[in-house]
């Protein structure tokens, strides 16, 4: 019996957690549930490329009308942990980041807690910015086993130390923040090699 009672307070404790995560990564504006951050190699490719200028903008303006007509934009997500690399990391990846936000207290970015200047750009409810590949790629470290929960918080612990990115990859953190906040914060994993 008291099993049984441990594991209802456990699983309660599991869903408020799930739903605490939900209310972070989205916001709710005009009917829509919007993220608070979201990102996306440029044109969904993670190899940097000579872009055309037209073709960019028009992705951008695609990106930016899916997200508001509410499509699932996770697959192309670098969020997501499906890349090649060790638990899902992004291999040699390189390209610029779009970023979008539906949070209009937007006041500053950080990666990996360094300060970076902002330029936002608004269309209707959402929010989108840039981050250059010679930015992020600075500001990347390495990973470390703190940083397990954070990037993998539904992975059993000894699926992470069998298949451990520590010393293999390395993590970006991006965090928005209002004048006195952190918004939000997603991070994703980039491993190099052959």
């Amino acid at each position: 019996m008291k099993f049984l009672l441990f594991l209802s307070i456990s699983l309660c404790m599991a869903c408020s957690a799930s739903e605490q995560k939900g209310e972070e990564s989205s916001v709710k504006s005009d009917g829509l549930v919007l993220p608070c951050l979201d990102c996306y190699f440029f044109l969904h490719d993670k190899y940097t490329q000579d872009y055309d200028s037209m073709k960019l903008e028009r992705w951008k303006e695609q990106v930016v009308s899916d997200v508001l007509a509410g499509k699932n934009m996770e697959e192309f997500s670098v969020f997501n942990r499906k890349g090649g690399g060790p638990m899902g990391a992004h291999w040699n990846s390189d390209a610029p980041l779009f970023c979008v936000s539906g949070d209009s207290s937007i006041h500053a970015i950080a990666l990996n807690d360094l300060a970076m200047p902002l330029s936002v750009k608004q269309v209707q409810s959402l929010y989108s910015f840039e981050i250059a590949d010679t930015v992020w790629s600075k500001a990347l470290r390495n990973i470390e086993p703190t940083d397990f929960a954070k990037l993998y918080p539904n992975v059993d612990t000894m699926t992470i130390t069998e298949n451990s990115p520590v010393g293999e990859g390395q993590l970006l953190e991006i965090s928005l923040k209002s004048k006195r906040d952190t918004l939000c914060s997603r991070a994703f994993t980039i491993a190099f090699g052959e």
